[in-house]
């Protein structure tokens, strides 16, 4: 499941333009004079080529509209794929030892929350920016890098070592930070969205690059902490562990891979 780009969005836009009627219901009339009627070829072709040019002025007139909405609708579809991967993921972690888990899924299912509501609020206007889209690019990232540490967190509890505890302390605390960081975007994206005075619309731009900021160093700081914690299980060991959990494959887990 990869995000939409650029051409992705192109292709899916012109797409939507071909299969409209506005674009070959116009050819109609002009075929039928022909096919039924003898009307002469280079009187239909010249016909055609008016109505051809017509057509290329109409459509980029409304290219821009049209894009946009392909846009919200390709990012909103994508958005959704990914949070039902997640809701199934919180929902596996139901399989897995009560006492080992309770405290994981509440956080998770925490995240998931609050990451639909920062995308819900993005998409309020249906109006997707190029910094609303980087946020929530680094929301998902962020809320990815999350899923694979609550993973690797369960694995080193279930091996049961209390040497193992430091460092599930400090994964703990990542998530903790990192939750934090979500609640933030979300409070900030309020002002940024719907600002209530020229003042807050003026600084919106600034406030969203300090989003991003906080959010890219908590992605690497998230990510410095899950290598730290994988670097604690051999992968035999991981794998294993995660069988046990998760049964025999990981689908959930590789489609989250695949969604940046």
């Amino acid at each position: 499941m990869k995000r939409p780009d650029y051409i992705d969005l192109s292709s899916k836009t012109l797409g939507r333009i071909v299969s409209n009627p506005y674009t070959w219901a116009p050819y109609l009339p002009i075929a039928a004079a022909y096919a039924f009627f003898g009307a002469p070829y280079w009187i239909c072709l010249c016909l055609a080529g008016l109505v051809g040019f017509g057509t290329y002025l109409f459509w980029k007139r409304q290219w821009p509209r049209l894009y946009e909405k392909t846009k919200v609708d390709t990012l909103e579809s994508f958005l959704e794929k990914e949070n039902d991967t997640l809701e199934e993921l919180i929902q596996e972690l139901r399989t897995a030892p009560p006492g080992k888990v309770k405290d994981l899924q509440n956080t998770l299912s925490s995240v998931h929350q609050l990451k639909k509501s920062i995308e819900n609020k993005i998409f309020s206007d249906r109006i997707i920016t190029t910094a609303e889209q980087d946020v929530s690019k680094l929301v998902s990232q962020l809320t990815l890098t999350m899923c694979h540490e609550v993973r690797h967190i369960l694995a080193l509890r279930l091996q049961g070592k209390s040497s193992l505890q430091p460092q599930i302390d400090h994964a703990l605390q990542a998530l903790e930070e990192a939750q934090s960081t979500l609640n933030k975007t979300y409070e900030q994206l309020e002002t940024i969205i719907n600002p209530v005075m020229p003042e807050a619309a003026n600084n919106s731009r600034s406030q969203i690059e300090s989003v991003q900021s906080k959010l890219q160093d908590r992605i690497e700081h998230a990510t410095a902490i899950r290598d730290m914690v994988q670097s604690s299980l051999n992968h035999q060991q991981l794998d294993q562990l995660e069988r046990n959990v998760y049964g025999n494959d990981s689908k959930t887990d590789n489609s989250l891979t695949e969604t940046n």
